[in-house]
C-alpha cells in the first residue's frame, strides 16, 4: 500500500513538471513564431514599402523623322534614384520601334541584363522597378538606336 501511494505521488509531481515544461515549451514556440513573423515581415515589408514610397521615373526615347535620315532623340539626362523607383520608358516617335534594355553594371566593369522590354511601337509604354543599388543603362536592344545614342544611365542608391 505504502508503494501504491509513493507511486501515486510521482504521478502527481511528474504530472506537474510535465505541465510546466509545456508552458515553457509553448511560451517558447510563441516567441519563435514571434520572431519569424517579425523577420518575415522585414524581408517582405521592406520591398513594399520602396515599391509604395519609390519615385516615378519617365523616360522618353523617339526618333524624329519617319525615314533614313531621321535621328534618335533621348529626353533622359543621367539621373540617381533610391532603391524602389520604377523607371517608364515611353516611346514618343510616330513610326519607329524601340527595344529596350535595362543593364546592370558588374564588378568587373562589364553590364549584364536585367529586363527587356517588348518592342514599343509609338506612344506605348513600358515599366520596371529597379530594386538593388548599383548602376544602370537603359539602351536600345537595337545595335543601330544603340550606335546612334539612344542610352542613358541611372545610378541607384
Amino acid at each position: 500500500m505504502v508503494g501504491a501511494v509513493v507511486r501515486r505521488e510521482e504521478r502527481e509531481t511528474l504530472a506537474i513538471v510535465i505541465s510546466r515544461v509545456e508552458r515553457r515549451l509553448g511560451l517558447m514556440l510563441a516567441l519563435l513564431v514571434l520572431g519569424i513573423v517579425g523577420i518575415l515581415g522585414g524581408v517582405v515589408g521592406q520591398p513594399v514599402v520602396q515599391y509604395l514610397t519609390g519615385s516615378e521615373l519617365e523616360i522618353s526615347a523617339g526618333m524624329e523623322g519617319a525615314a533614313c535620315g531621321s535621328h534618335l532623340e533621348w529626353q533622359m539626362e543621367s539621373r540617381e534614384v533610391q532603391a524602389g523607383s520604377r523607371i517608364t520608358v515611353i516611346n514618343d516617335s510616330t513610326y519607329w520601334q524601340i527595344p529596350v534594355v535595362i543593364e546592370r553594371a558588374q564588378s568587373d566593369g562589364s553590364f549584364k541584363t536585367i529586363a527587356e522590354s517588348p518592342v514599343l511601337r509609338g506612344g506605348e509604354r513600358w515599366t520596371q522597378t529597379l530594386w538593388r543599388g548599383g548602376t544602370y543603362r537603359i539602351v536600345s536592344a537595337d545595335q543601330t538606336q544603340r550606335a546612334a545614342g539612344l542610352e542613358t544611365t541611372i545610378s541607384v542608391e
